[in-house]
């Protein structure tokens, strides 16, 4: 049995899914792709497709394909975030959710060489917003995540509960800035610090929309 906590960065794009891992002093960054379709419960799966490219999510009965899979087996019939959606309300972002979550368990069990259904994980999770949904959209997001008690996919073969010990919503922007301004250890970078003494601008510009912070 392997227990741990680890910090997950989520950044639900309208192009794909960034997540970044933090844990023990190791690092992993992962961009999945954010195209799913609900699958039937007879789909056989092509032998091409495995937990290091594809995913099988069951979710309220439902099983909804993502990764490789998807992309190549069900290209015009997928669905995505849009830049009409609202990230905190979508389905979309509860799967991607899901699929991070996942990506996470198979990280930390190559990572430490345990398997799967031997590992106990806290997860401390920060989710990027669009700057125009924090004031509406950061409490359901909260949430939304939160609701999230457990996982339970078809690729891999795995089921868990999952154990959220904190959740923080952030603006896209800024927490580029604040990505740029610290480095591990909530240190200043070296010659950033002037960033703390000015407005700065930051223009955060994605695959449907473009959003602007101002970080006074």
């Amino acid at each position: 049995m392997f227990e741990g906590e680890i910090k997950v960065i989520i950044d639900l794009g309208n192009s794909d899914t960034r997540t970044y891992f933090m844990m023990g002093g190791k690092t992993g960054a992962f961009d999945l792709s954010n195209r799913f379709y609900n699958l039937s419960e007879n789909y056989e799966v092509p032998e091409d497709y495995n937990e290091t490219n594809s995913v099988i999510i069951e979710h309220e009965g439902l099983l909804f394909g993502g990764g490789e899979l998807v992309v190549k087996e069900f290209p015009a019939m997928s669905f995505r975030p849009t830049a009409i959606d609202k990230k905190y309300s979508s389905l979309s972002s509860v799967l991607s959710i899901k699929y991070v979550l996942t990506k996470a368990y198979l990280w930390v069990s190559e990572m430490t060489g345990t398997d799967l259904e031997d590992l106990n994980l806290k997860f401390h999770i920060t989710c990027l917003l669009p700057p125009s949904d924090i004031e509406i959209g950061a409490k359901e997001m909260n949430s939304r995540i939160r609701e999230i008690e457990s996982i339970k996919t078809i690729i891999p073969n795995f089921e868990a509960k999952i154990d959220i010990e904190s959740v923080n919503i952030l603006p896209e922007g800024f927490a580029a800035f604040m990505g740029v301004l610290f480095r591990r250890g909530m240190k200043f970078r070296a010659g950033y610090e002037y960033l703390t003494k000015q407005k700065t601008l930051i223009l955060d510009i994605g695959a449907g929309t473009a959003d602007a912070v101002v970080v006074d």
